[in-house]
This record gives structure tokens, C-alpha cells and sequence, in this order.
């Protein structure tokens, strides 16, 4: 079975850097690195409010795909872990909701199996959101 890992724009260095990469195909499926609100594009920089972040989110997961040669339709599992606080955007449930309703506008052929977690920090401080993504052919 061949392995192929993906390094992306960006991301890609970072990735490269603390020994890690963006995605890696093997065989047929692919699996995509908890993606954040991050904007690679200038210098590592995350979007201030949890929209802009899952926005941005989706959008780094469309990339990841699309560097892969995968659609949205071949997304099978999406992990989704959300920093648990109830705050102005939000309750911890609505925050779920607004992930899935963003990411029908960004990838709308994309219906995977989906688990959510609550969590007290991810790697970055002040990130909101991270999703790991399988697809498979």
C-alpha cells in the first residue's frame, strides 16, 4: 500500500516543521489534520471570531481536498472539536449547528458521519475550532 503525504501552502512549513503533515493518502482514503481557523496566507494568522474561524476552517479542508484530487462527496468521517464555552456566538450546541450550516455552504455534496467534542483548549491559543476530515474514493 503506497502513502502519499501532502504539505500545503503555508500550512505545509509549519507542518514540516514540528514533524507533521497537512494530509496523507493511503490507498483510497485520505486523512486530513485537524484544520483550524487559520489564515496561512498571512503568516499563520487566526480569525478573531468562531464563524470567521470555521469559516476558514472549511475552506482549509477544501484545500486539503482539492490538493488530494478528492471532491466533498468522498468525505466520509469529520471530527469536530470546539473549545466548550457558552459566549456571545453562542451555546456549545448552536456553535455545532453553525459548523454544519457553514460547512453545507462551502462543501454542499458533503454528508459524512460527524462526531462532536468539547474540549478546554486545542493547540493554538485563542483557536475555537479544529476538524479532522477522512475521505475515501
Amino acid at each position: 500500500m503506497t502513502k502519499r503525504d501532502l504539505f500545503l501552502p503555508g500550512s505545509g512549513e509549519f507542518c514540516r516543521d514540528i514533524g507533521a503533515c497537512d494530509a496523507t493518502v493511503v490507498g483510497e482514503k485520505l486523512f486530513i489534520s485537524g484544520q483550524g481557523g487559520v489564515d496561512w496566507t498571512d503568516n499563520m494568522t487566526l480569525l478573531p471570531t468562531f464563524e470567521a474561524q470555521t469559516r476558514k476552517t472549511w475552506v482549509n479542508i477544501k484545500t486539503a481536498l482539492d490538493a488530494a484530487g478528492y471532491e466533498s462527496e468522498h468525505i466520509v468521517q469529520i471530527l469536530m472539536m470546539i473549545v466548550h464555552a457558552d459566549d456571545s456566538e453562542g451555546t456549545f450546541s448552536e456553535k455545532t449547528m453553525k459548523i454544519f450550516e457553514i460547512k453545507n455552504e462551502i462543501l454542499p455534496d458533503s454528508t459524512p458521519t460527524g462526531t462532536t467534542i468539547g474540549v478546554s483548549d486545542l493547540a493554538l491559543p485563542d483557536l475555537q475550532v479544529e476538524i479532522q476530515v477522512v475521505a475515501m474514493k
